[in-house]
């Protein structure tokens, strides 16, 4: 990997770490004060938002580095990282899950 693809990845990384850390720091709300608070919804959403773009951005990278081109969906990106030794194969499935949120957020965002 050069220099200029690795200096994405960490900082991909660190963003994905942090989204991590702020879903992490939320898990003490109830669900009736979560439901109760929009600003608390709407920063959890987007946190998670972020850090599932984060992982997506960062397989792709890795993908096109070993040379393999990129899936149609998402959710295949894992299943080829996992082939390459990247992504436990036992974590495939749950990652793949997390990608499916992407087109969850992209079909919200457009009602209205």
């Amino acid at each position: 990997m050069d220099a200029h693809t690795m200096s994405i990845v960490d900082r991909k990384l660190r963003h994905l770490q942090d989204r991590v850390a702020y879903l992490r720091s939320r898990q003490d709300v109830t669900l009736d004060a979560f439901l109760a608070d929009q600003t608390v919804q709407l920063a959890v959403e987007r946190a998670f938002q972020e850090a599932v773009e984060a992982g997506l951005d960062i397989g792709r990278r890795l993908l096109l580095d070993a040379g393999v081109a990129l899936p149609d969906r998402n959710r295949e990106m894992f299943r080829m990282l996992a082939a390459l030794g990247v992504v436990a194969p036992e974590a495939v499935p749950r990652l793949a899950d997390m990608a499916s949120f992407r087109g969850v957020f992209q079909i919200s965002g457009t009602i209205g």
